[in-house]
């Protein structure tokens, strides 16, 4: 009998008055605050942080990216941050990547610069003590992030379980950090696949997380790729509105 290919679920999307104007992405707007944003990143931002682009507001969020190990954390956040790499070793401990994601809202106004500062955390094997370090690290991430990335693998069901613990474990009393995501990789690999799309269905519906999806083939730049486009419009597009829901 012939498998059905996996089909995501229809994702949640921000109010219309947050939405993201797909096309700029690869509009010639965004390529020149690109640039602009290379040549700074070149000479005058320090560390990564940038202060100004002529052009653009730039926006600064904390994301903090958990999952279990193989899920393809790293992978994912170099597929949004455009780092090349064919050596990806495990992450131990905490490590911070920069994204810089140029975009323009349906509501109207100028571009914006969305500064996605990425917290992978990855694995503890030091001592007895590091998963209690571990356990305080993650409540301190969901207390001081503005976003939490969940990451699971079409290809492991134990992942999916491990992020629905998580996810419940900062539920109560309230939802920390406000804006979470279910991100699923290797989406491509639909043949293999553990984890159906009634999972995330039913994971979104139960804690009103967003879900999406990520083949992780990082061969282009994030904005040639739909996927890795559709992922930091939806995730910077929900930052931008819980920053300015009263606005």
């Amino acid at each position: 009998m012939k498998q059905a290919r996996f089909t995501l679920p229809k994702t949640l999307k921000p109010t219309s008055k947050w939405e993201a104007i797909d096309e700029f992405a690869n509009s010639d707007l965004a390529f020149e605050l690109r640039t602009k944003i290379t040549n700074s990143l070149r000479t005058t931002a320090l560390f990564g942080r940038l202060d100004e682009i002529e052009g653009a507001e730039v926006e600064e969020f904390k994301v903090v990216v958990i999952g279990n190990k193989g899920t393809g954390k790293t992978s994912l956040i170099f597929n949004l941050c455009d780092i090349q790499s064919e050596n990806l070793a495990p992450t131990h401990g905490v490590a911070e990547y920069n994204a810089y994601w140029p975009i323009r809202l349906t509501r109207g106004g100028g571009p914006k610069i969305v500064h996605l500062r990425f917290w992978d955390a990855g694995i503890w094997c030091l001592t007895d003590e590091s998963k209690v370090l571990e356990k305080k690290l993650k409540e301190q991430q969901a207390e001081n992030s503005d976003a939490v990335l969940y990451v699971c693998t079409s290809t492991d069901y134990k992942s999916y379980s491990t992020i629905q613990a998580m996810i419940e474990g900062n539920s109560a009393p309230v939802p920390l950090p406000p804006v979470r995501m279910v991100v699923m990789t290797r989406t491509d690999q639909w043949v293999k696949r553990a984890v159906g799309s009634r999972d995330l269905t039913s994971i979104r519906k139960e804690y009103a997380v967003s879900a999406c999806g990520v083949s992780n083939a990082a061969v282009a730049p994030s904005y040639e790729k739909q996927d890795a486009t559709r992922l930091l419009n939806m995730l910077s597009c929900k930052l931008l509105e819980q920053r300015y829901k009263d606005g």
